[in-house]
């Protein structure tokens, strides 16, 4: 059993961190601390054995905390991580790792010296379709992939978030907070990295942290795009093309794998009755999914599985800090090179993302 810390008590921890964390059952929570007191205690009094700390260093210096949580508004993510490491705590860290390259390599650097485990949270390589897709993509089903999009869009408005989320000092905004687990994702499914990117922003109320589309070309020769934003309706989806067909994966339904062979169309009768099967077929699923929560909160016990995992039995981590790298380079990289038209392009080679 890990005994666990958590920094940061609010909506992520409530939501996924929480729940995750009930299921697993190889996790002990027996210590909080959150800025704000009250969350805090109410946090406390959720867990039988959990302590409310009245700061971070109360927490830390606990012996009987093994590992820390880093559940913080992202621009907190580095130094809370970096106590944590320093106090030989095992770290595991809500993405993005940070919110600069500079804050990344140190982190790598102190868990190197340090000597203790340390994973980003990119929870989407834990989602039962993308596991199942990297796979499917690695024994050449769909041929030679050249093409990749992906969509992720939030149904709350930029004026509806917590303050945190709406600045975009603060490691906000649609790029580092939102669109590096697609960026990820480009790099877990295809094992390439960005190679060049542009980024054109938009919105209604703040181009920078509301809306986004994203060109890029990976280090394969394959073309990327991305559409990212908020106040419209939730979607979460990545599709592949290639010489042998497409491979669509909707991570908001149970059902969200659709593939679709080459030289078919949509609307196809054939298609239609591939699809109809293919749901029925998966439909035994639903109630297996629905009971822990759905295929998105799935992912988060995945990776709280493998954090303990890389703890108690030496696993070596499939999220790293070098991942969770590369990601926040790609964003920080667009985000630093947007002009006052709204547009940035970077490239930089292979050794930059590393």
């Amino acid at each position: 059993m890990v005994r666990l810390g958590v920094v940061g008590c609010g909506r992520v921890f409530w939501k996924h961190h929480a729940p995750a964390l009930r299921r697993v059952k190889r996790f002990q929570l027996v210590g909080l601390y959150d800025v704000d007191a009250s969350r805090c205690e109410q946090a406390a009094q959720q867990f039988a054995e959990a302590k409310a700390c009245r700061s971070l260093e109360e927490l830390l210096e606990n012996p009987a905390v093994d590992a820390i949580a880093v559940l913080t508004p992202p621009v907190a993510h580095a130094d809370a991580a970096l106590a944590a490491l320093e106090a030989r705590k095992h770290v595991l860290i809500e993405k993005p790792l940070a919110t600069s390259v500079e804050a990344c390599d140190r982190l790598i650097a102190t868990r190197d010296r340090c000597g203790r485990v340390a994973l980003v949270c990119h929870n989407l390589r834990w989602h039962p379709l993308v596991r199942r897709a990297k796979l499917y993509v690695q024994v050449g089903q769909l041929g030679e992939y050249f093409l990749l999009h992906s969509i992720a869009t939030h149904r709350t408005s930029r004026d509806e978030l917590p303050v945190w989320r709406q600045d975009e000092p603060f490691g906000a905004g649609i790029l580092l907070n939102e669109a590096v687990h697609h960026f990820d994702l480009w790099r877990y499914l295809t094992g390439a990295e960005v190679a060049q990117a542009v980024a054109m922003v938009g919105g209604r109320l703040d181009p920078k942290t509301e809306a986004a589309v994203v060109v890029a070309r990976l280090t394969t020769g394959l073309a990327a795009t991305g559409i990212f934003g908020f106040g419209t309706r939730p979607a979460n989806e990545l599709e592949l093309w290639g010489t042998a067909g497409s491979l669509r994966l909707c991570l908001y339904r149970y059902d969200g794998w659709v593939r679709l062979p080459r030289g078919s169309y949509p609307g196809d009768l054939r298609a239609r009755w591939q699809e109809f099967w293919r749901w029925l077929r998966e439909l035994p699923t639903l109630s297996a999914a629905w009971r822990a929560g759905g295929l998105f909160q799935q992912s988060f016990v995945g990776i709280w599985q493998h954090f303990a995992d890389c703890i108690e039995s030496g696993v070596k981590p499939e999220a790293p800090l070098e991942d969770g790298r590369a990601a926040v380079a790609v964003a920080r990289q667009l985000l630093d090179s947007l002009g006052r038209e709204g547009v940035g392009n970077s490239s930089w080679s292979r050794a930059d993302l590393l």
